[in-house]
């Protein structure tokens, strides 16, 4: 019986009570769920805009991380990166996470590699010698791509790259484990930078077979991406203290070597065509492009091990690696495209 009556007290309240308030309640709660979306979209709004200052060349210097450079050359070293292998895809998640780290947008991007000639290497891509018909995969690698994360589309863009791949069973300490940690901690420096462009930094795979990642890369590019690409600055083989020179290929007339000259007056920079490396992608697809390097083919202190059979990384030396990397962030800091 006393039950019988609290239901029917519960359904006389809710009777009398105004129809006008049970609705401003529902519209209150609905008010408030959309506050909370509108909150959450603003939060992550905020987290694009970013305070950006430029970098006096002497704080540089004064950030760069000797720690971060050894541990992370330890373990990109620590074995062979040869393309397709279980080896490489790890190098390429470890990669991953320290660019999420240094507070990027972070993608990979897969892609098959086929049987091509040497010879499509020095070509610009196409449909025929990227994917060519009735050929069967031979592996598959993927690029690692790190953007900013208030990153602007209609910016001119400037891919900054390194293959992080390997010939064969080599570690590849100078080819090209150093570039990639150089890049790793240029990016971290770089992250919060004021420039007249958007730094998309790229690593590579699979330059040591026809350049194959870059080429994809950019037959991959939509026309409105490859039309905001202002050129592509590569490092390749760097971190040396032997057969040392500073030098830089450059396929666009000049332009990134005449900046460099410009930006480090007391530098002897040499200009240079040694070598083949990504960057050589760029120049064939009439892009403009450039690549740091500093291992001397031609020096008689040059050794041919760092080519093929590096098995450790007595190739690199620390002080020279941050050398490079006080160069390389403070070229990318002061560099201006027009």
């Amino acid at each position: 019986m006393k039950k019988t009556i609290m239901i029917l007290l519960c359904f006389l309240l809710i009777a009398c009570t105004p129809k006008e308030s049970r609705e401003n309640k529902v519209h209150s709660n609905m008010l408030l769920e959309s506050s909370t979306k509108e909150s959450k979209n603003q939060n992550e709004n905020d987290e694009n805009i970013i305070n950006r200052e430029k970098i006096k060349r002497q704080d540089i210097d004064k950030v760069i991380s000797p720690d971060n450079l050894e541990k992370n050359l330890k373990k990109i070293t620590s074995t062979h990166r040869k393309r397709g292998t279980k080896e490489n895809y790890l190098a390429g998640d470890y990669i991953f996470s320290k660019m999420k780290e240094n507070g990027y947008n972070v993608y990979f991007q897969d892609f098959n590699a086929y049987d091509i000639k040497i010879s499509d290497s020095f070509k610009a891509v196409s449909k025929e010698n990227i994917m060519p018909a009735a050929k069967n995969v031979i592996f598959k690698g993927r690029n690692i791509i790190a953007k900013r994360k208030d990153f602007k589309e209609n910016t001119p863009m400037l891919i900054i790259s390194a293959h992080y791949d390997t010939t064969q069973d080599n570690i590849g300490a100078i080819d090209n484990g150093a570039a990639v940690c150089a890049l790793i901690e240029a990016s971290r420096i770089l992250e919060k930078a004021k420039l007249n462009y958007e730094p998309v930094f790229v690593f590579f795979d699979s330059e040591e077979y026809r350049c194959f990642g870059s080429r994809y890369f950019i037959y991959n590019l939509s026309s409105e991406e490859r039309e905001n690409i202002y050129g592509n600055f590569n490092v390749d083989m760097i971190g040396n203290s032997k057969a040392r020179k500073i030098m830089m290929v450059d396929g666009s007339e000049d332009e990134f070597y005449k900046k460099a000259v410009k930006i480090f007056p007391d530098k002897d920079i040499e200009k240079t065509d040694l070598g083949q490396s990504d960057d050589s992608s760029f120049y064939y697809n009439h892009i403009k492009n450039a690549r740091y390097t500093t291992a001397d083919f031609k020096s008689k202190e040059f050794n041919k091990d760092w080519l093929g059979i590096e098995s450790d990384t007595s190739s690199i030396d620390l002080n020279s690696l941050l050398e490079d990397v006080s160069f390389i962030a403070s070229y990318l800091n002061e560099l201006e495209l027009e």
